[in-house]
């Protein structure tokens, strides 16, 4: 529900840096979103499986495909990043891009990809709590990384906040940073919650 506000948000912002850094933006966002979307199954497959167990009611089986979704996260994603920061100027080149552009996309692109692994982890953690029937933590959760994330791209596309200006390179700091208190975040409720004691048999 937060993303398209986000990607608004985002676009607004980076939008007034001038016309190479928005069309850096722009290619690299069609770039990883395309490859995220391959990464779907992790949201999908994971709440397909794990609301099987669930209405089973095995929930060690379900904390298990929790686990197993999470090590496909780290794995693709480490993957996805490693490939992203080898392979980003030549991706860029191939939609086309120019000179100005690449220079302003590359380091951007590198910067969001590396987050990859971040990324995974909550597509596998939105399928799991999905299959558990809680839509409202993956939710929140959500808002928590739209809302970080537009924090930090006023702060540091701009230098706002006392922090330093980065320009393009801070929104995908921003991005990068928001995705990390999102991993982070999931993973602290599952072991640490007791809500999830049964899972983490």
């Amino acid at each position: 529900a937060s993303q398209p506000l986000l990607s608004i948000g985002d676009t607004a912002m980076i939008g007034r840096l001038g016309v190479e850094p928005l069309a850096a933006r722009a290619i690299g966002a069609a770039i990883i979103g395309g490859i995220y979307w391959i990464f779907a199954f992790l949201s999908f497959g994971t709440t397909t499986l794990v609301g099987y167990h669930h209405g089973a009611q095995d929930f060690r089986a379900c904390g298990e495909t929790y686990v197993h979704a999470l090590f496909l996260a780290l794995v693709g994603g480490v993957g996805v990043a490693c490939a992203g920061l080898l392979f980003a100027a030549p991706l860029y080149s191939l939609m086309g891009a120019g000179p100005p552009v690449i220079n302003e996309g590359v380091p951007y692109f590198r910067i969001y990809i590396a987050s990859a692994p971040f990324t995974f982890i909550f597509f596998a953690s939105v399928g799991f709590f999905r299959g558990t029937l809680d839509t409202r933590t993956p939710m929140i959760i959500a808002f928590l990384i739209s809302g970080t994330h537009l924090l930090l791209d006023y702060g540091l596309i701009y230098g706002n906040f006392g922090l330093p200006r980065f320009g393009l390179k801070g929104a995908a700091i921003a991005a990068s940073s928001a995705q990390l208190v999102g991993a982070a975040t999931c993973l602290g409720i599952f072991f640490f919650s007791r809500s999830m004691t049964a899972y983490r048999a």
